[in-house]
């Protein structure tokens, strides 16, 4: 079983840990454990390439587009009744205000 040399023994582990510190390192890079962590737990082995790999992913940072908007300001000139109807409209479609307040607004506006 134990075929190999102790000189054999020591090239294998070597190159096993240079392969593992090299994978903790590019594993490590893209976590939050960051790439020298990421090495010096890999050249432990399998057990450490594991433990780089449950650090959990680094995340880009979200880029936000802001506009400028300002909203209108309001005028001093009274709104049409045209226009107060179409505000009323809105309001009954989206729930604001019953028909019948609609009716009794509308009115108003129309002067009955």
């Amino acid at each position: 079983m134990n075929d190999f040399s102790p000189d054999t023994r020591l090239i294998l582990a070597t190159i096993g840990s240079v392969i593992f510190g090299i994978l903790g390192y590019n594993a490590g890079k893209k976590r939050t454990i960051g790439p020298i962590w990421g090495t010096l737990l890999g050249i432990l082995g399998l057990i450490g390439f594991i433990i780089v790999c449950c650090f959990p992913r680094k995340t880009e940072p979200v880029e936000y587009e802001y506009y400028d908007y300002e909203p209108p300001l309001p005028s001093d000139e009274p709104l049409s009744a045209a226009d107060e109807i179409e505000i009323l409209k809105k309001q009954l479609d989206a729930g604001m205000i019953t028909r019948e307040e609609f009716n009794i607004r509308k009115g108003k506006i129309f002067g009955r």
